[in-house]
């Protein structure tokens, strides 16, 4: 890993201390495989500590005086502010092309989007980059609230035998869908554990 990943990782997971206030407080391994996503997906780090500051601003302004224990407890909870603050910064559709710069835009505008904008550039990746994207275009699903197209994606990805696979059981946006069957027997397929039914937000 490079000097500029390093400090990328651990930039946020300072930040992320920081803003909650509590300085023993250490990041899962769901949000560091969460933040290597945004980091491989060209996701500026200005806009991932925007997009934290916004949602504890927005916690604390609906529950002042909450507990520390109950406050957010990951990265994961600020994906939507972080996305929609890239999206407001980035101009990612100027900046370099390529397939994690592809998916990073889609994903901004599954997440935050008009519904027909989402939809077109859903249809552009999947056109582009089906090819070698199955597991990301199941991710996009996932946001979409589409379970029966996520699963589709997700057999094709292990029909191919794609490498994201192994990030199913870590991938926050399938964690809601852990209770169907569906994903169980893809779980056993892979030979990983199925996630914790309760997670902390």
């Amino acid at each position: 890993m490079t000097e500029t990943c390093i400090n990328y990782f651990t930039e946020i997971e300072e930040h992320f201390r920081l803003v909650r206030g509590t300085p023993l407080f250490r990041l899962s391994s769901k949000d560091w495989v969460l933040i290597d996503d945004w980091k491989r997906g060209g996701i500026p780090l200005e806009a991932v500590l925007r997009g934290i500051d916004a949602v504890f601003e927005k916690w604390r302004r609906r529950r002042p005086g909450q507990a520390r224990d109950q406050m957010v407890n990951s990265v994961a909870y600020c994906a939507q502010a972080i996305a929609a603050e890239a999206q407001a910064m980035a101009n990612a559709q100027l900046e370099n092309e390529g397939f994690w710069r592809d998916y990073a835009v889609a994903l901004v505008q599954q997440a935050q989007g008009e519904r027909s904008v989402a939809d077109a550039t859903l249809k552009d990746f999947i056109a582009r980059d089906s090819t070698g994207g199955a597991f990301q275009i199941a991710v996009l699903y996932a946001i979409r609230k589409e379970p029966d197209e996520m699963f589709r994606w997700l057999e094709t990805a292990h029909a191919a035998h794609d490498s994201g696979m192994v990030q199913l059981a870590i991938t926050p946006f399938f964690l809601p869908y852990r209770d169907d069957p569906r994903f169980t027997a893809l779980c056993q397929k892979l030979n990983v554990q199925l996630p914790a039914t309760s997670a902390k937000r």
